[in-house]
């Protein structure tokens, strides 16, 4: 019997063994599908990082080309602009030559200096800088709105 009661706790040892073993590589294997999880979890972020990093990428390359779209659009809207500026600049000085040698001839002839005449005021600017006559007109025409605003007022 003892021979039978050793061989029992030698089956037993060895049982018991085997179970830890199971309970070990049950706990490892489990351990490794927690790990395998993560990296899934850890690769499908990563993607949608990329993703998000390949749509903004695409999207300010868009932005980019519409901004240099816009650019290139004011760039063509200033250069006519500047044109007809430039244009309407030859037109005021061609007119303001015009008015200069008119009355220098005699041929345009300005009202009594106590007439209040915007005749008066257009001379004057004609014999002026572009800069004072643009600051002349601007002052002469204030004082015409606050002279309209008093009359309005009596």
């Amino acid at each position: 019997m003892a021979n039978t009661h050793a061989e029992y706790l030698r089956q037993l040892a060895a049982l018991q063994s085997q179970a830890d073993d199971w309970h070990n590589i049950i706990s490892a294997a489990e351990e490794v599908e927690r790990l395998e999880r993560a990296r899934a979890a850890e690769i499908s972020a990563k993607r949608s990082s990329q993703s998000h990093v390949q749509k903004v990428t695409a999207a300010s390359g868009d932005y980019q080309r519409k901004a240099e779209s816009a650019l290139a659009s004011a760039d063509t809207v200033i250069e006519t602009l500047r044109l007809e500026r430039d244009a309407m600049a030859a037109l005021a000085e061609e007119r303001r030559r015009f008015i200069i040698n008119g009355v220098e001839h005699g041929k345009i002839t300005l009202p009594h200096d106590d007439t209040d005449d915007t005749a008066h005021d257009v001379y004057q600017r004609c014999e002026m800088t572009t800069a004072h006559a643009a600051a002349a007109l601007a002052t002469q025409r204030a004082k015409r709105q606050s002279h309209s605003e008093e009359a309005s007022e009596a």
